[in-house]
């Protein structure tokens, strides 16, 4: 007779991404501009007379049970070219290295890949490494075992999202390792999946939906966003809707062509990436809304868009901008552009709070008040 094992694993202190903590764990010296993400972090090298200029190439890091390991050094470029990089063979996704990196127009597009318990390879690697920088206590070996599995269940639920095992769009989403999932169907749970305790929330209606009241938000400031991505932000932070952007120290409104963009999620604050500020377009290439990025930046070459209703049960970049602006008012619910049963029932929550029609569209007087 077969018996059925559940394994349990819970996440742990996330892994501190800081140069002393880098330096400590692999004996490498850690050069200017870090930057972390995911359980990866990299940095000019230390050799580089002017760490703030562009290098060659660059010190690449990756969390694993054990703590910080360098990769090695790779190409500052490798975006560009990312489906044949090396870094690509090293486990990271592109995402991750747009971010870390800079967006490449000329970049490769690379397939998303949905990751299933019982497979091999880098992009398993992916899935540990950023589990790992959450805290979860489990191996970084490119195989999806029953403990990757756990680890992947126990992430879903606490961050709102089908609790299947399966690393798809959305998850690799929230974890910092995938786009916004726009258009992407849900995943289905494998037959051999191992089960946990965490109940899934993808079928259950938005009035049975408990504990998506907001909480404390997290506060937007330099300080709050460095201990969630795990390294000092020096810059100047300026606030809307669940998204940040930062100015360099030294920086003066126009005299700075780009910009860290940070978003809210579920986990906390994340690092988006390197964007242009002259034009609001430049900002809205990491996914923020017109309106948001018109917040920041003047428009160029477009006009913001009327507001239309968003609907349960539709996706995209608009869903994903709600979320983030829920977020951002303390709401626990996934970033993951899917308008499912807990993000219906924060914003009918929202709704009730603030006087407006109960109904659980997000029609313009709902965004207009959450200011995207």
């Amino acid at each position: 007779m077969t018996t059925t094992t559940t394994i349990a694993v819970t996440p742990g202190q996330p892994v501190g991404c800081a140069g002393a903590d880098i330096v400590a764990a692999t004996g490498v010296a850690v050069g200017g501009d870090l930057r972390c993400r995911a359980g990866w972090a990299v940095a000019n090298r230390a050799s580089c007379s002017d760490p703030a200029a562009a290098c060659d190439t660059v010190d690449v890091f990756r969390v694993s049970g054990r703590g910080w390991i360098h990769d090695g050094r790779f190409d500052a470029l490798a975006p560009c070219d990312f489906s044949g990089s090396d870094l690509a063979a090293a486990g990271m996704m592109l995402t991750t290295a747009e971010a870390l990196l800079g967006a490449c127009d000329t970049a490769t597009p690379v397939d998303p890949v949905i990751v299933r318990p019982g497979t091999t390879g880098p992009a398993v690697l992916a899935v540990q490494v950023a589990l790992v920088g959450q805290g979860y206590p489990i191996a970084t070996d490119g195989t999806y075992g029953p403990r990757t599995e756990a680890a992947v269940r126990d992430f879903q639920a606490r961050n709102g999202l089908e609790v299947d095992g399966i690393s798809g769009p959305a998850t690799q989403h929230a974890l910092g390792i995938g786009p916004p999932p726009a258009g992407a169907a849900p995943t289905t749970a494998a037959t051999t999946a191992a089960t946990t305790s965490a109940p899934s929330t993808s079928a259950a209606p938005s009035t049975t939906i408990a504990g998506v009241g907001p909480r404390e938000p997290r506060a937007c400031s330099a300080e709050a966003i460095g201990t969630d991505i795990g390294r000092v932000v020096t810059a100047s932070v300026t606030c809307r809707a669940g998204w940040a952007v930062a100015v360099r120290a030294g920086c003066a409104g126009a005299a700075c062509s780009t910009v860290d963009v940070y978003q809210q999620a579920s986990i906390g604050w994340v690092l988006i990436g390197e964007f242009s500020m002259t034009c609001a377009e430049g900002l809205m290439r990491s996914g923020m809304s017109p309106r948001v990025a018109a917040s920041f930046a003047d428009l160029c070459s477009t006009t913001l868009p009327e507001r239309t209703n968003i609907t349960p049960g539709s996706s995209g970049p608009a869903v994903a901008n709600l979320q983030i602006a829920l977020v951002a008012q303390g709401y626990v619910i996934g970033t993951d552009g899917t308008y499912g049963p807990r993000t219906e029932a924060a914003v009918r929550d929202w709704q009730q709070r603030r006087g407006l029609e109960v109904d659980g569209i997000a029609g313009p007087a709902t965004q207009q008040s959450l200011g995207f």
